[in-house]
Formats: C-alpha cells, sequence, structure tokens
C-alpha cells in the first residue's frame, strides 16, 4: 500500500510541474508580447499565450488588420470559443474569427520556428503580411471552408526583430471553436527536438501497444483461451491508433493526406471500441465483484456511440463527448472498486490491478482537464501514464497466466496420479481373474487333456497371455507419460537376459516355421549394470514384433561390443527378420502412441501400437534410441546402442539381498509334504493355487486377509507363506512385518498383481524374500517353492 501511494503521489507531482513551469513565462498584453529580454537559448521556447486581438465575425486580411474599421476585442489566447462573450454577445463553436498578436523579437536570437498546433477546425497564418502556415480552408459558412487537421513546425527566414501574426480560424464541423492549444515559438533546433521527442512517444506507445496485442493474442490462442487476454489483445490492437491519432496526430507521417472526417472519426472510434473492450476485459477479469447491469448499460452506450461515430456528422460526435466523459469518470471510479473489492477477496494479480486502475483514473482525469482547456498537455505525464498502466496491465495478465498454469499443472498431476491409481487398481482387477484363466488353463494343459481340448486351452492360453502384455503396455504408457518410471540398476547377466527372451519366444517362432537365432559375440561382457527387467522387456518387445510380422524366414536375435574403456561397455543390439518390412514414409509413425502401419496390419497381425512407443521411450530415458532400417516385402532391422556400467570380477561383492539368495543345491521334490499357509483374499485364486500346490504334494492352509494369517502363524508352525498384497484388513506388507519380528527366517514369497519393479524395494524392506507376479506361470512358482524349501546339501 505504501508503494502504491509514493505511486499516486509521484503522477500527481509529474503532472504539476508544467503548471508551476507556466508561471514564469512571459504573456501577451493588450495584443502585443514583448520578448526583447528574453533568451531563448537558455530559457528555452515560449507559448504565444495571452492577450490577442479578437475579431469576431471577421476574416480579415494582415492589411486590414493594420487598418481596422472598429478596435479589436482582446480575448485570451488559447481559449475555445465556447462559452464566451463579446459585448455581451455569446459566442457557440461554430462560426470564425480573426485574431492578432504583435510579438517584440531581442535582437540576438538563434534560427527560430514556430509549432503551430491544430485548431477547431481550418486556419489561415499570415506572419508580417505573408502567409506562412494553414490547415484547410477558411470561410465564413460550411460550404465556403475546409476543415483539416495537421500540427506544423516550420522555421522562420528572414523576418525582422518584430513579428505581426494574423491569424484566421473557422469552424462549421466540430463542437469545439478557436483553439485549447498553443502557438510555440523558440529555438529551431529545440522545437524540433520536442516535436521529435512527442513523435517518438507516441510511436513508442503505439509499438508497445501492437507488441502486447500480438503477444496477448499469442496466448490466448495457445493459452487456455482466458477471455481476459482475448479482450485485453483487443483493447490494445483498437486503442494502439489513439497515441498516434490524436494531439499531434503523428498518423499524418504515414498518411499525410488523410481526410478530417476519416481522421476525427478514427480518433473518436479508438476510445469508444478501446473502453468497450477495456470494460469487457475488467468485467472477465473479476466477475466475482461486478454487479453487470452497470457495466452492460455502459458498454451499450459506448457501443452505439461507436456506431453512430461512424454514420452521424462529426458536430453530433463531438456533441456527445462531454457528457460520454462524465460518465466514463464515473465508471472508473466503480471500477477502482471493484479492484479493491477484488484485492479484498484475494483474487489473482488484485493489486496490480488497483494500481493499473488508479492509472487509469489519473489518465482520464488529465485527458478531460485537456479536453476541456483546464490544464496544458503533458507530454511526459501522458507518456508515463501510459507506461505505467500498460506495464501493471501486463503484470496482471502474466500474473494470471502463471497463476492458472500452475493451477492446470496441479490439477494436470492430480488427474495424472488419479489415472494412475486408477489404472493400477484396474490393473488389480484386471489381473485377479486373469490369474484364475491362466492358472486353471496351465492346470488342465497339465492334466492329461485330449488333443482338441489341449489345442483349444493352448488358444485360450495365449489370449490370456497377449491379455496380460496388453495390461503392461497400458501401465508401462502411462507411467512413462506422467513421469512416473524408475530404473533399478543392479549387476546383470546379458547372457541369462538373452537366453530367457529366446527361450520364451523359441517354441512360438517354431509353432510358425521360423529360424530363431540367438547370438552372442565373445567379447560381450557377462556382467553388466543395468535395469534387466526393462533391457528384458526391450528385447522381447521387439522380438515379439518380428515374430508376429514375419509369415515366413528368420528371426535373429543379436548382440556385440561397440565400444568399449575401462569402467564401461557400449553394446548393440539387433533384431533382424524377413518380414513384411516396413514402407520409409511409416518409419517414424510406428513409433507413435497407438500407431501402426495401416489399418489392415492391426486386423491381420493384432496389437495396439504401443510396444515400439514404449521401447522408444525407455531408450530415451536412458539415453539411447530405437533405429530402423527396413525394405519393405524384405524384412526389417531394428537396433539400438546403450552404455553400461561394467561389474569388475576384482571387487567383492556385496551380500545379495534374499531375492537374490539361492540354495547351495536344489532338490525336485522339496514341495513335498511342506505346510505351506496361503494368504489370499480372493476365492478364485485360492482355488487355483491349491490345485497346484495340492499337485505338489503342499500341505495347505488358507487366510484371507493379514491379520488373520498373523494368528494361524502364531498358532501353528509353517514351511513357507504365500503372501497376497492387497487385502481387506490387513495388507501383505503389515502381516510380514509382524510375521518378521518373531521369525526371521520362514521364507514368504509375495503374490502380487502390481508390476514388481515398482513394488520390489517396498516388498524387501517389508521382509519378504521374493515374489511371484500375478497371473502366475505355474513354473515360476514352482521354482519359488523348490528354491525356498529346498534343503542344503
Amino acid at each position: 500500500m505504501i508503494r502504491l501511494l509514493f505511486l499516486v503521489a509521484t503522477l500527481a507531482t509529474i503532472t504539476s510541474i508544467p503548471l508551476k513551469a507556466e508561471t514564469d513565462k512571459p504573456l501577451a498584453t493588450q495584443g502585443i508580447l514583448n520578448l526583447r529580454a528574453w533568451d531563448f537559448e537558455e530559457q528555452g521556447a515560449v507559448k504565444l499565450d495571452g492577450e490577442w486581438g479578437f475579431y469576431w465575425k471577421a476574416l480579415l486580411a494582415p492589411d486590414e488588420i493594420a487598418a481596422p474599421q472598429a478596435a479589436p476585442h482582446f480575448f485570451y489566447f488559447p481559449r475555445l470559443w465556447n462559452g464566451n462573450q463579446v459585448d455581451g454577445t455569446p459566442l457557440t463553436g461554430k462560426g470564425y474569427a480573426t485574431y492578432s498578436l504583435q510579438i517584440l523579437l531581442p535582437p540576438d536570437r538563434p534560427a527560430m520556428s514556430l509549432w503551430v498546433e491544430d485548431f477547431y477546425s481550418s486556419y489561415l497564418l499570415f506572419i508580417n503580411g505573408e502567409v506562412f502556415s494553414r490547415n484547410g480552408k477558411v470561410g465564413t459558412s460550411a460550404e465556403a471552408y475546409a476543415p483539416d487537421l495537421y500540427p506544423k513546425t516550420k522555421p522562420l527566414r528572414a523576418y525582422a526583430d518584430t513579428l505581426t501574426l494574423v491569424l484566421q480560424i473557422a469552424n462549421f464541423h466540430h463542437r469545439k471553436g478557436g483553439s485549447s492549444q498553443s502557438i510555440l515559438l523558440g529555438d529551431e533546433m529545440q522545437l524540433t527536438q520536442i516535436m521529435e521527442r512527442e513523435l517518438a512517444y507516441d510511436w513508442i506507445l503505439t509499438g508497445a501497444m501492437l507488441m502486447g496485442a500480438v503477444f496477448f493474442f499469442g496466448l490466448y490462442q495457445f493459452g487456455r483461451h482466458d477471455k481476459p487476454m482475448l479482450f485485453f489483445a483487443l483493447f490494445c490492437l483498437v486503442y494502439s491508433y489513439r497515441n498516434i491519432g490524436s494531439d499531434i496526430y503523428a498518423v499524418h507521417a504515414i498518411w499525410e493526406s488523410i481526410p478530417y472526417t476519416v481522421l476525427v472519426r478514427l480518433e473518436h472510434l479508438s476510445v469508444f471500441l478501446g473502453l468497450y473492450f477495456f470494460t469487457k476485459y475488467l468485467m472477465s477479469l473479476y466477475p466475482e465483484e461486478i454487479y453487470k447491469p452497470v457495466l452492460s448499460v455502459f458498454l451499450w452506450i459506448t457501443l452505439s456511440l461507436a456506431v453512430l461515430t461512424t454514420v452521424s456528422p462529426i458536430w453530433l460526435i463531438t456533441l456527445l463527448l462531454p457528457y460520454y466523459l462524465y460518465l466514463l469518470l464515473v465508471i472508473i471510479c466503480y471500477a477502482v472498486y471493484i479492484v479493491v473489492m477484488a484485492a479484498i477477496h484475494r483474487r489473482p494479480a488484485a493489486m496490480y490491478a488497483l494500481v493499473a486502475k488508479l492509472t487509469v483514473f489519473a489518465i482520464v482525469s488529465y485527458n478531460t482537464l485537456v479536453y476541456f482547456g483546464f490544464t496544458p498537455r503533458n507530454i511526459f505525464f501522458n507518456f508515463s501514464a501510459h507506461i505505467i498502466f500498460f506495464l501493471f496491465q501486463a503484470l496482471i495478465l502474466s500474473f494470471r497466466f502463471a497463476f492458472y498454469l500452475k493451477e492446470a499443472k496441479a490439477q494436470a498431476e492430480k488427474a495424472s496420479m488419479a489415472k494412475m491409481e486408477f489404472l493400477s487398481t484396474m490393473s488389480h482387477e484386471m489381473r485377479t481373474p486373469l490369474n484364475a484363466v491362466m492358472g486353471m488353463t496351465n492346470f488342465l494343459i497339465q492334466d492329461k487333456p485330449r488333443g482338441n481340448q489341449k489345442e483349444n486351452l493352448t488358444t485360450l492360453k495365449s489370449s490370456a497371455e497377449r491379455l496380460t502384455n496388453l495390461i503392461n503396455d497400458v501401465l508401462d504408457f502411462s507411467k512413462i507419460d506422467s513421469g512416473k518410471i524408475e530404473f533399478a540398476f543392479e549387476k546383470t547377466s546379458v547372457r541369462e537376459v538373452l537366453q530367457s527372451v529366446h527361450q520364451t519366444y523359441e517354441k512360438i517362432a517354431h509353432d510358425k516355421g521360423l529360424e530363431f537365432q540367438l547370438k552372442i559375440d565373445e567379447d560381450v561382457p557377462d556382467q553388466i549394470m543395468c535395469d534387466k527387467n526393462r533391457l528384458g522387456q526391450v528385447l522381447a518387445n521387439l522380438t515379439d514384433n518380428a515374430i508376429k510380422f514375419t509369415p515366413t524366414g528368420f528371426v535373429h536375435l543379436l548382440v556385440s561390443v561397440e565400444e568399449k574403456d575401462t569402467d564401461s561397455v557400449k553394446l548393440l543390439f539387433e533384431v533382424i527378420d524377413s518380414g513384411i518390412g516396413i514402407e520409409a514414409a511409416q518409419k517414424e509413425r510406428i513409433f507413435e502412441s497407438f500407431s501402426q502401419v495401416n489399418t489392415s496390419t492391426t486386423r491381420e497381425y493384432g496389437g495396439t501400437g504401443l510396444g515400439l512407443s514404449i521401447i522408444r521411450r525407455l531408450l530415451q530415458l536412458q539415453g539411447s534410441d530405437i533405429q530402423l532400417v527396413s525394405t519393405p516385402g524384405e524384412g526389417s532391422r531394428f537396433y539400438f546402442s546403450q552404455w553400461f556400467a561394467l561389474v569388475k570380477i576384482s571387487e567383492t561383492a556385496p551380500a545379495a539381498p534374499a531375492l537374490q539368495d539361492k540354495p547351495a543345491a536344489i532338490r525336485k521334490d522339496a514341495v513335498e509334504g511342506k505346510k505351506i499357509l496361503v494368504v489370499e483374499d480372493n476365492k478364485v485364486n485360492v482355488l487355483v493355487i491349491k490345485k497346484f500346490l495340492k499337485k505338489w504334494g503342499a500341505e495347505i492352509d488358507i487366510a484371507d486377509n493379514g491379520k488373520l494369517a498373523v494368528e494361524k502363524y502364531l498358532s501353528t508352525p509353517y514351511d513357507l507363506i504365500l503372501m497376497d498384497l492387497q487385502m481387506p484388513v490387513m495388507d501383505g506388507y503389515q502381516s510380514t512385518s509382524i510375521i518378521r519380528e518373531k521369525d526371521k527366517n520362514i521364507p514368504i514369497i509375495a503374490l502380487t498383481a502390481a508390476v514388481p519393479s515398482e513394488i520390489r524395494e517396498k516388498i524387501l524392506d517389508a521382509g519378504m524374500n521374493d515374489y511371484v507376479s500375478k497371473p502366475f506361470v505355474p513354473e515360476d512358482l514352482h521354482e519359488k517353492l523348490i528354491k525356498y524349501l529346498s534343503v542344503t546339501v
């Protein structure tokens, strides 16, 4: 608030400076201005203000002024005719008159110029009997005269030390008659600098507002289509003309012969339309604080005046303008009230808006005073106030943009979190029935089915596996998209990862009649640091695609060393096939999400188009990228290179976590006769697990929540616990922690429908030894049971 008051005080001080300075300037008396003692170089230019000779309803030539038929009246210049009297006769804005002034110049004077601003609405100026300057054509009737508005600065050449000015003014168009602006006499260079400075101010303001319009149009177009930005951009666009289309009319620099009526209409249109858009801007900025009927009435009045400006006579526009200015001052006071309430209610950027509205109030008040002739025009005040106003409006919208961008980001993060939670829940819910489908299918396949039954069961199993892969792909895509993906780098055997992929797809390739080879160069190190699950996922996806899109021929999986140094190695992984190939135009498209070459490919070969997109993103997050070389009808080569840290054999390896522990010897019948507690709340999953455990000879006990599992453990000795993670009453993590407080040795294997890479650390921290993913593969579960139930030899 202190800064705000300081700003207002500064603006008031700036406004008062020129008024104080004017008191020291000489004034004309009885039609004579004595400047004999005036030093133009030191004391500056002089306004030719004061008492001029005045002849109402007369257009007198210089020789007629020298020998007048009647004594002149003396009329203060500059002053409008409106509301003044001559010999008791009231003057109106419309009419014509002649002014005269004699100027006594100092003998030592520099080269001089005269700055003649516009009059309402035509003039002819003589100096020492010669025509010096004119605007339009003066006349004694509307038919005999032509208006114009064109301020001019002209040099005085070879004049004596006494100047006799005769000024004829005629007006039949404008409400105001006469002049509200001074004629300035001074050093030619000084006046040129003043004129150039004022032109520069006008063009700077215009340029700033035009750039602001483009900038906020851009924010509106490419942002969230925030209406305040659109209305402020429109205001800047329209009102920018006001700076060059009024006062000294800088617009003449680019359109010298602009017609008077066009000039006046554009000047007033820029005001009415500018205020219309600014009011809409204010209404959209703080709608909660606004009583809409008040501003709606003002908008309709403003819009009506804008329409009248384009079709009605000039005198009607200028006649209505003063009443509109009174209304505008009231509306601005109401706008200040609106912004004060917005600040009280802590709306975004309300304090900036308050400063801006007070600045608008100062600008409009100042321009109103200038319009009615109560104060001279202050170029610097007008410029600085507009800059302050525009700066704070930009701050308001920038703050608003940042505020809503931050809010949108928070909402997006919240939505992303909700999406992840939803997908996680859906994953769990979908994996649960899938576990039953795959489990029962595997059990039936191992239960010696008839030939046609086995074929049907195999098809069912394949479909379930594809559905599982689809779920995994969607979850991976969502995690990558939301930036939640993490990598677990650990000591990994490259050969084991590759052999696992080869073993998984060998039968599938063989069933299609494809040659499927794995080739690992001899110099490929066995131990590297990497996320083996993600590496396996990338290679499995590439292999799966290659087999899927290769009707006949071969698929080769290769790895070789591309570069190597002391601590790291760059490996080249390749998947080469003799499949259908890819057109050059489609090579980038296939890496986009949910994209394939065409819809017929989807129908013929299946798939979602997520696999390659996930591969690319996983590799890019690790500093690599997938590459493709392909020829339609001949095959494709997908490959990527990636740096990996080497594992030094000489280093003493730290003790491996429980997940890596292996007994020295394994008995294949280790499950038989063992008592196993199955902690699972889903009855279908319990049924599937029981079938396999009974088949392997184990004794089984069931608990449908973690609390019951703890109670059973405390009352009954078990050889191993299969622990579901998500259960009612008490989850698997809590129950495991409680059991571990009593027993550090009993093997606990997690049963999880979540993605293992995400919960691995959490499983270990809870004290579990290992995990089995649902839907589980019977062989995997059997191996884990054997591993932890075997007796070390």
